[in-house]
């Protein structure tokens, strides 16, 4: 069977009556206060999407806030994406069919990861919430699981001193530099567990490149989707993005089995070409950091 893959330039037109939508994050609006933050951490992300490509690149901005008991992680490019969205979607409001097109947005909104993740939520734990294409999951994964190792070696960062540490974690060997003049124990996406912030982390492969551009204290709400989640475990959370990404129109049309939702997708190649489906298996490339 041909193999397609796809970038992110997708046109969507949903046909339905009073159809909930969402493009990349979470359905409903609905949220719930569970901190108050005191520091927000932004981060570049620079990600390799196909691992057989290496040398092309996607970047990504990112946001730690961190709070009293917790801290959330999440794209800042999804959050201006889907509140971008929703205003398209609030001024075809009444329309038969709404259309939706990514095309029409700003460039470093068109990238990013949905996902969301709260440390220390549950106490020692943390919580995954994501969308996987209509579906919303969540599972539970262990705080500070990385088991590091702190090196001798220093350098500056935003002017802060930091040391290195480093770490074998599912599947990838990372270097990390972190500064105990901010005595945060976090850093981008799960990482953790070091006796102050993470500033700068990256694998060994250099798929994964995060690089801490703005530190604030800020006084924020700390919130968390109220919408119906899906209970999962991450190996079975795993198994079901990889599905998606394998062929993402027919998992989204089992998706829609039984529903009264009618959704044309267009998608289009690398070389802007328009794809229409029909017999070949259309791929989004899939390179996580948890190869395990």
């Amino acid at each position: 069977m041909k193999r397609i893959v796809l970038l992110f330039s997708v046109i969507l037109v949903y046909s339905a009556a009073n159809a909930q939508i969402s493009i990349g994050g979470l359905t409903s609006e609905e949220k719930q206060t569970i901190d108050t933050a005191r520091v927000q951490v932004s981060y570049e992300l620079t990600y390799v999407k196909d691992s057989l490509f290496p040398d092309k690149t996607s970047v990504d901005y990112q946001v730690l806030e961190v709070g009293t008991h917790l801290s959330k992680y999440y794209s800042d490019n999804v959050r201006r994406r889907d509140s971008i969205m929703a205003e398209m979607i609030k001024s075809q409001k009444g329309a038969q069919n709404i259309r939706i097109t990514t095309e029409d947005m700003p460039m470093n909104t068109t990238q990013g990861d949905a996902t969301l993740i709260y440390k220390n939520y549950p106490q020692n734990k943390i919580t995954v919430i994501n969308k996987i294409a209509l579906d919303n999951y969540q599972y539970t994964d262990d705080l500070d699981a990385m088991k590091w190792s702190i090196l001798s070696d220093t350098m500056t960062v935003l002017t802060y001193p930091c040391q290195k540490a480093v770490c074998d974690f599912r599947g990838r060997h990372y270097e990390a530099w972190f500064t105990t003049e901010i005595p945060v124990n976090s850093g981008p996406w799960k990482f953790g567990g070091l006796p102050g912030l993470i500033l700068q982390l990256s694998d060994s492969r250099g798929h994964y490149v995060y690089k801490c551009f703005s530190i604030y204290e800020v006084k924020n709400e700390i919130t968390i989707p109220k919408n119906k989640i899906m209970t999962t475990s991450r190996k079975d959370y795993q198994k079901l993005v990889r599905k998606f990404n394998q062929d993402p129109m027919a998992y989204l049309q089992k998706q829609l089995e039984g529903s009264n939702t009618k959704v044309n997708i267009q998608m289009r190649k690398s070389d802007g070409s328009s794809v229409t489906p029909g017999g070949q298996a259309m791929v989004i490339p899939y390179n996580p950091m948890e190869l395990d």
